[in-house]
């Protein structure tokens, strides 16, 4: 055998050796136990559906035990009465005495009157000196009043108009102003549209004039807020596409330049506006000739942010 081999051996037999010695001495070395066992009674009771047990007998309750009679003092004894004491008798009452005769009573004497004061006699004051007659009747003279320049101008310009007889002026000549040098206010165009009247008939056979859109354009701008800081406010023109009502009322209206509406955002902001001030209530019905309906039925009108300057 190798050495290996006896090494291994030997470890095995020793500690078989220590088993075998501990299983036979341990259980020596444990305590001695009692044999004895509690023993628990059982008993067997059969399930029901219903409970038939023997109901627990109450506790006897402890009586209190009853109290002592607490031994009760004597009384002590009441004094004795004192004795009652006679009330003297009352002595009789002396006779009334007769009232004297009552005296009447005398009148005051007047008091005596009050000695009247000597007044004192007025201290004479010392008269003043009168001032002399002519100072007393003479009266201070007032201030003469500054002459009115005015009322001396008034009074040279009838002195005037008596002494020239009155001249007629002669108008100047009007000079005729050339076309291109006069031109009609916005103000006149709106005036010259909103003219009801009219000496001659209107012809339903031409289309609306141009006054008449410019004030409804003018009109509706009152409702038109343009926005600011809109970029290039001088190419914002724009044009509104007007349905109308009989009564002269906007009916339905739409952006012409939808293209560029859709593109710019200034233009839309300030399109979108216009759109808002033609359905405005506030700007209708517009100055419009209702026996024209035909020719304004629909119209577009164009909105340019300069005419707001």
């Amino acid at each position: 055998m190798t050495l290996i081999q006896r090494s291994f051996t030997f470890s095995v037999l020793f500690h078989g050796f220590l088993l075998a010695s501990a299983y036979v001495v341990l259980p020596s070395l444990r305590p001695d136990i009692n044999d004895a066992e509690e023993i628990i009674v059982v008993e067997m009771v059969d399930i029901a559906e219903l409970t038939n047990a023997p109901r627990a007998l109450p506790e006897p309750e402890e009586k209190p035990e009853p109290k002592k009679a607490v031994e009760s003092e004597p009384e002590p004894a009441p004094p004795p009465p004192e004795p009652v004491v006679k009330a003297p008798e009352p002595e009789p009452a002396p006779p009334p005495v007769e009232s004297e005769p009552e005296v009447a009573a005398l009148p005051p004497e007047p008091e005596p009157e009050p000695e009247e004061k000597p007044e004192p006699e007025p201290v004479q004051k010392p008269e003043a000196p009168q001032p002399s007659q002519a100072l007393a009747d003479a009266k201070p003279k007032k201030k003469p009043k500054p002459p009115d320049p005015f009322a001396s101008v008034l009074k040279t310009l009838e002195d005037l108009k008596k002494q020239v007889p009155v001249e007629k002026k002669e108008e100047p000549e009007e000079k005729p102003e050339k076309d291109e040098d006069k031109k009609p206010s916005f103000e006149e165009q709106i005036a010259q549209a909103l003219q009801v009247t009219s000496t001659k008939a209107a012809d339903t056979s031409k289309p609306i004039s141009i006054s008449v859109r410019e004030a409804v354009a003018a009109q509706l701008r009152r409702c038109w807020i343009v926005p600011a800081g809109a970029k290039n406010a001088e190419e914002l023109v724009i044009s509104i596409h007007v349905d109308m009502n009989p009564d002269a009322t906007v009916r339905n209206s739409s952006i012409a330049n939808m293209e560029r509406a859709m593109t710019d955002s200034f233009y839309r902001a300030a399109a979108e506006s216009a759109l808002r001030a033609t359905k405005n209530p506030r700007c209708q019905p517009l100055p419009l000739p209702l026996d024209q309906y035909e020719q304004w039925r629909t119209m577009t009108l164009n909105f340019n942010p300069q005419d707001m300057l």
